[in-house]
């Protein structure tokens, strides 16, 4: 598709410079406070962990940090599963040990590793689960979705980095599964370019609270209860 002149990845292009843009002028405390407030609506809205799985995601330096989500979801009996590059273009789920690491182990202080057991340095400068330690997870047994990305639009519509992985991935998933793209509001555009294999998500949510996603209305705790 054409618009004046400029394909729809032209137009993907300058809107990913402009969201780039956009996150460069967050401060550190800003990303922090706002990480914070998405995390806690999550932990408000999300359904009871006891044996669910969430799919999550391990943060760049510009996306929402939803460690303490995390942290909420083991601590209440829920399982972690976080993405795999297998290839190009490819990713899969793998969930996190149960086990916490021992009280008496000393921090290693030259390791920046975060703290969940089972994770290593992995590409784009993102941490992934170690396959050595960490077993697949099933799409069909994923109780919640969490979706990064650059940039969204108002019906659940997401702009992605490039790299095609989470709308492959998504393509897959059963559409029973709720899933929220995650962000803070300056990532949120009137509207964003889209191709037919753009995966859209269910609900958004950022530090401001919900928006409408794909669902077409706002998130209320019994819609992000899965099966």
């Amino acid at each position: 598709m054409q618009s004046g002149g400029f394909t729809n990845d032209d137009q993907k292009i300058a809107a990913r410079g402009d969201l780039r843009a956009r996150l460069r002028s967050l401060s550190p405390a800003a990303r922090a406070t706002a990480s914070h407030a998405v995390g806690a609506t999550l932990i408000q809205f999300s359904p009871s962990p006891a044996g669910r799985v969430v799919a999550g995601f391990l943060p760049l330096p510009s996306e929402p940090d939803l460690t303490g989500f995390y942290h909420h979801w083991r601590d209440h009996g829920g399982h972690l599963a976080m993405p795999l590059i297998t290839g190009h273009g490819q990713m899969e789920f793998r969930l996190l040990p149960a086990s916490k690491p021992a009280a008496s182990a000393s921090p290693d202080p030259d390791s920046d590793l975060p703290s969940f057991p089972g994770l290593i340095p992995g590409p784009y400068g993102l941490y992934e689960p170690d396959p050595a330690r960490c077993e697949p997870a099933a799409i069909t047994d994923m109780s919640l979705v969490l979706v990064p990305g650059l940039g969204f639009a108002a019906g659940g519509t997401r702009l992605g980095r490039g790299g095609g992985y989470y709308d492959r991935w998504l393509a897959h998933l059963p559409t029973t599964t709720p899933t929220i793209g995650i962000a803070f509001s300056i990532q949120i555009c009137p509207s964003l370019p889209t191709l037919n294999h753009d995966q859209k998500v269910d609900f958004l949510l950022t530090e401001s609270g919900w928006l409408k996603g794909n669902q077409g209305r706002l998130a209320i705790p019994h819609q992000l209860s899965a099966p």
